[in-house]
Order: structure tokens, then C-alpha cells, then sequence
């Protein structure tokens, strides 16, 4: 074998293993990932210079400083109504097995639920049970978040940056939303952890169950656009 063979060789086996790592993020099986938050750096967006966690991106995405996340805008968009003119995107607007909700995430992109960030299918995904328990605040209910200070839970302030005029299911945010994160404690790949927007809760459903979807992406690069 010569020289020219092993290096090709070589590269392809690292392309493979980059695709592996790649394909193990995106299922949620990896620690919170810290992204660049810069959409929400306060220069770029002065209206925003006194918020000290959530960033309004002005294209239909929220950045969380906390952890620099970023969040589609209206939380129930993808299971609260059909999407018209939006092919490939849960047409029908109902809740989703787990299955179905992994596949409808990595399908979300600009032009969609009002984004206007550049994105492709693909960038977005599934948050996972760490990136939903760093996101939720439990001294809050209904739902349970900050205002975008950090300081007031969302119901009691008037600063939040959250557009919740798409309520999922019953339109209470009394309903569960997916992570992207298997349950195997009883030995098995079947389940998967929920949050219950309402109050914070940590709860495990079989990946048969329909449940809601909001969407995250890992980064996001200068002015909100997709890298």
C-alpha cells in the first residue's frame, strides 16, 4: 500500500469518527454544550442591554445567556396547529412520539415558525433532560421560567421574550414536552425523559406517547445566523 493510499485512507477514517461524534450530539446523549450567544450580545441589539439572561434574536430565536442555548421563539409552534406552506414540518400541528418529534426537529429551518435565521434542517434538534433542567426554573409555575432578567418568574412579568400565543395541546403549558435523552435505568432504550412546562417536573414516557416539541440549537453565529 502506498503512501497516497494510507493518507486517503487515513482522512476518511477521521471524516467517519467526526460523523460519529456529530450524530451522538445531535441524539442528545452528551452533556450540556456551552454555544456562542453572540445574537444576544447587547450591542448587537440595544433594546436588550438591561436583560441579563434571555436575548431576544429578532429572527424568531432566543438565546439563554445562562447557558448560551438557543431557543425557538413560540415554544408550541410545531405541535399546536398545522403549518401551512411549511413542507416536511408535522402538518398536522398534533403532539408527537418521540420518534416522529426527533425527526420534526432536525426538519425545522428558516422560513419556518417565523424563523428568520439562516437555519437548515439539521441545525435544530431535541434539548436534552440536562439542557431542560438548566432552562427551567422551578420557582416559577405556569410556566416555569424567568422573565428575561432572571429575576421575575415569566406569569408576573411583563419582560419575556417567549411568545406563547401558540399554546401545545391544551394550551396551558400544563403539557410534557420531549428530551431528546433515553430513560435505560429499567434496562431498556423505550422511554424517554419529559419536562412538564408547568411546573419544572422531570418525567419519563414511553417514546410511544404523544407529547410536545420545542426545539434548541447547540450555536448560533454574529447577528443570529446560522454558522
Amino acid at each position: 500500500m502506498n503512501l497516497t493510499t494510507r493518507l486517503v485512507l487515513a482522512l476518511t477514517a477521521v471524516s467517519l469518527a467526526l460523523t460519529a461524534v456529530h450524530v451522538v450530539a445531535d441524539s442528545g446523549a452528551v452533556a450540556l454544550t456551552k454555544a456562542d450567544p453572540s445574537c444576544g450580545d447587547p450591542t448587537t441589539h440595544p433594546s436588550d442591554a438591561g436583560a441579563d439572561r434571555y436575548f431576544d434574536c429578532k429572527n424568531g430565536t432566543v438565546t439563554d445567556d445562562l447557558t448560551g442555548l438557543t431557543w425557538l421563539q413560540k415554544p408550541g409552534c410545531l405541535t399546536s396547529k398545522p403549518l401551512a406552506g411549511a413542507p416536511g414540518v408535522n402538518p398536522s400541528g398534533a403532539k408527537l412520539d418521540w420518534d416522529r418529534a426527533t425527526i420534526e426537529a432536525h426538519n425545522l429551518s428558516h422560513g419556518v415558525c417565523d424563523l428568520q435565521d439562516n437555519s437548515r434542517p439539521g441545525d435544530w434538534r431535541m434539548p436534552t433532560k440536562d439542557e431542560w433542567e438548566q432552562m427551567i426554573d422551578t420557582s416559577c409555575t405556569g410556566p416555569a421560567l424567568s422573565d428575561e432578567t432572571g429575576d421575575k418568574c415569566a406569569s408576573e412579568s411583563t419582560t419575556h421574550v417567549f411568545d406563547f400565543s401558540e399554546f401545545c395541546g391544551g394550551g396551558d403549558n400544563q403539557d410534557y414536552y420531549w428530551s431528546a435523552t433515553t430513560d435505560t435505568s429499567g434496562g431498556s432504550n423505550t422511554d424517554a425523559f419529559t419536562i412538564e412546562l408547568f411546573d419544572g417536573s422531570v418525567h419519563t414516557d414511553p417514546k410511544t406517547f404523544v407529547n410536545c416539541l420545542w426545539p434548541v440549537r447547540i450555536s448560533q453565529g454574529p447577528g443570529g445566523e446560522a454558522p
